[in-house]
């Protein structure tokens, strides 16, 4: 598998090197080689529940894409005039410290789409591609990235890189500040699960791939609205996910979440907040709390979902960032996911509101390479009740 990476990273070289010999007749084309590499160490335990079901565990060592996710891709576009174009991008997620795929061990997981641009209209995508919540919601949170348990995702499910295969996806220009974006796709690639009174009934792994009939496909519908001015940042989005038919056999909804959250820029610190609500189902589990499972109706399968009628969460999110001169930048975060009463009669474990504290720092050593270091802290983690967890780690980024 690690022969197959470095096969491709060398291919890619020699595509974005040919690219600078093109002939004048391809002047307006371009091919863009690119990538994170990411690496540090953590430490990182939890507590044992007061019911026992959870013992307690500590976990120290390397990680890979402890601030942004290890990545190589290409991007490029081919300019039609008269303001179109096309464009397209691949991009492969790996682990560094071990050298295998990531996304589903996906050639291409991270993003795989091509798409018509007009400059006065906007851009139309097709592929595999981020919801529109993770494109919008990026710039509110300081923890943008993985971040382990500091990050947006351990409230926010859908705001936390999720990716759907088989998306058309429509952003308009932007207007005025306003920037509207859609997408639907046809068959997510996730792992499903169907939850009744606490037990997963049924994990439908068939979902991961593309069924022929169309109802028996896990789809999703997303959607936001954002709007930028100066310091002011502002965004709505709004996720749908529908369950296979065959599996669910009417008897579960729709799971659904929302989120409206907005950014001032005060200069010598930004200000940001977020709300949320997610209902009838949970998207990539909330975020993984070191292979503990978010509540026993949930499975931890990264990029999944589980269709829950019980389940009701409102998500809440503080944060604040600010620049120290040349010397970086220090960031912290507050956040709470609350479940409804609803969901206790669902869970074999007590439940309780989860709240999670984390602060980091970054330092620019050069203009492609900074060094990292992060704390989080969670209350009633996975929203089990008395479970704690903690984390810390330090490492470095380097982009190419």
């Amino acid at each position: 598998m690690a022969r197959r990476i470095y096969k491709n990273i060398v291919f890619f070289c020699v595509l974005a090197l040919l690219t600078q010999f093109s002939p004048p007749t391809y002047a307006q084309s371009s091919l863009t080689l690119y990538g994170t590499l990411d690496a540090g160490f953590a430490i990182s335990k939890h507590s044992s529940t007061p019911s026992d079901r959870y013992g307690p565990e500590t976990s120290i060592g390397l990680i890979s894409g402890g601030q942004s996710g290890d990545r190589f891709g290409l991007k490029g576009s081919e300019q039609l005039g008269s303001g179109q174009a096309i464009k397209f991008q691949l991009e492969d997620g790996f682990n560094l410290g071990n050298a295998t795929y990531g996304q589903g061990r996906r050639l291409f997981g991270r993003q795989s789409w091509i798409g018509y641009e007009n400059q006065s209209a906007g851009l139309i995508q097709f592929g595999r591609q981020n919801n529109i919540a993770s494109d919008y919601m990026g710039q509110l949170s300081p923890f943008t990235g993985q971040y382990g348990n500091a990050s947006l995702g351990m409230s926010f499910g859908t705001a936390s890189a999720e990716r759907l295969s088989n998306l058309i996806k429509i952003q308009t220009t932007e207007l005025s500040g306003f920037k509207l974006g859609i997408g639907y796709s046809f068959s997510t690639g996730m792992t499903s699960g169907y939850a009744k009174s606490g037990d997963v009934v049924s994990l439908d792994r068939s979902t991961s791939g593309y069924n022929y009939s169309t109802v028996n496909n896990l789809r999703s519908f997303t959607s936001g609205i954002k709007y930028s001015d100066g310091p002011v940042y502002l965004v709505l989005t709004y996720d749908s996910f529908y369950p296979n038919a065959a599996t669910a056999n009417n008897d579960f909804k729709n799971a659904n979440a929302w989120i409206l959250g907005g950014a001032y820029d005060f200069e010598i610190f930004k200000l940001s907040g977020a709300y949320g609500q997610t209902k009838n189902g949970a998207v990539n589990t909330l975020q993984n709390v070191l292979g503990v499972v978010r509540n026993d109706t949930f499975d931890n399968t990264n990029s999944s979902i589980i269709f829950d009628s019980s389940l009701s969460i409102a998500s809440y999110m503080i944060g604040i960032a600010s620049p120290v001169s040349s010397y970086g930048q220090v960031f912290a975060a507050w956040q709470m996911a609350q479940p409804s009463g609803g969901m206790q009669s669902g869970s074999f474990s007590p439940i309780a509101t989860q709240r999670v504290v984390s602060a980091g720092y970054t330092y620019p050593l050069s203009k492609r390479t900074s060094f990292y270091s992060y704390a989080g802290y969670g209350m009633n983690s996975a929203m089990i009740d008395g479970l704690f967890s903690a984390v810390f780690a330090v490492g470095m980024t380097h982009k190419f």
